[in-house]
């Protein structure tokens, strides 16, 4: 029998519902419903979405159950914002008889299950927290295994177009911003010349992962060709005017760490959904492209101890 501990945040912000809620899965734990599946709850409560978004800054949770209408969020909106920012959580919706639709729509949008509230029970609150986590965990690994550069680890291009378009669809539904950088890597052809194929291929990966540490968390980062990675970022600026220069310094430290003649360098450009006015996904990666190649044609700028160059 499995034993295992399930992560729930609970956002519900009818305090007669949320203690339902809770006996309800004191209680599967009390039955064990499911022989091979015995688990136990650490939920955590809050009313609110803006609540929600806080704690998912700062904790993983394996499912959420989800009231479909709450005080601070409208529509599909908090189903929209959670998916956004916990990509791996298994989202369940919980609906009232009139607010069926709204759930069918956002079961389609990739919630995984949706419970009306007054039919709720036990058992069927049991396999459906099961399933959800089951499913969503096979989504999650056929995403890694269809989405991902083998070298690098971060999305392929096809994966990155694809999922930054439905970023794209989000910012509009949501009316925040979606921002876009563009790295492009200098000096990997140089290490090949002198060095050789395979510690190209290892400054690579070191590099991919110079980006990843430059990045945030809930950036989204892809490889998009042999030389140049992309950073989405939904909803706020991705580390702003820090982000080139912080990945520069990571990149003098690669070069410098395995006593290398040959450095490795990015220029970065950069485009926003608002700032752009792009009206889609083409015109905003187009925007990103023209940011690149002015900034490569610009000249380095001189570099001092307090102030690294910025490209």
């Amino acid at each position: 029998m499995e034993d295992r501990t399930i992560k729930l945040l609970l956002i519900e912000p009818d305090p007669g519902d949320a203690m339902f809620l809770k006996e309800a899965l004191l209680e599967i734990e009390e039955r064990q419903y499911g022989r091979a599946w015995s688990p136990v709850f650490r939920p955590v409560h809050v009313e609110r979405l803006s609540d929600a978004l806080e704690v998912l800054a700062t904790e993983r949770f394996d499912a959420a159950l989800v009231d479909i209408v709450l005080p601070d969020s409208h529509s599909l909106h908090a189903f929209l914002r959670l998916r956004a920012i916990a990509p791996e959580m298994a989202i369940l919706l919980l609906a009232g008889e009139d607010d069926e639709a709204l759930a069918v729509s956002a079961v389609r949008e990739g919630a995984q299950d949706y419970l009306v509230k007054p039919e709720l029970d036990c058992a069927p609150l049991a396999r459906a927290i099961r399933h959800a986590i089951e499913r969503q965990r096979v989504a999650t690994s056929m995403r890694s295994a269809t989405f991902q550069d083998a070298e690098t680890g971060f999305y392929n291009a096809a994966a990155f177009h694809l999922l930054a378009q439905r970023d794209l669809g989000i910012a509009r539904k949501l009316g925040c911003n979606l921002y876009l950088v563009l790295v492009e890597l200098d000096g990997l052809d140089r290490i090949e010349g002198v060095y050789g194929r395979a510690e190209r291929r290892m400054v690579l990966i070191e590099a991919a992962e110079a980006v990843r540490e430059s990045s945030r968390p809930n950036d989204m980062v892809g490889r998009l060709d042999e030389n140049r990675f992309a950073i989405a970022s939904l909803g706020s600026e991705p580390a702003g005017a820090r982000f080139p220069r912080q990945l520069r310094m990571g990149f003098r430290v690669l070069s410098s760490g395995r006593g290398r003649r040959c450095g490795i360098d990015a220029v970065c450009g950069h485009a926003s959904l608002r700032d752009s006015g792009a009206r889609d996904w083409e015109s905003l990666l187009a925007a990103a492209e023209k940011s690149l190649c002015e900034n490569e044609r610009r000249p380095a700028p001189r570099e001092t101890a307090e102030h690294p160059a910025v490209a």
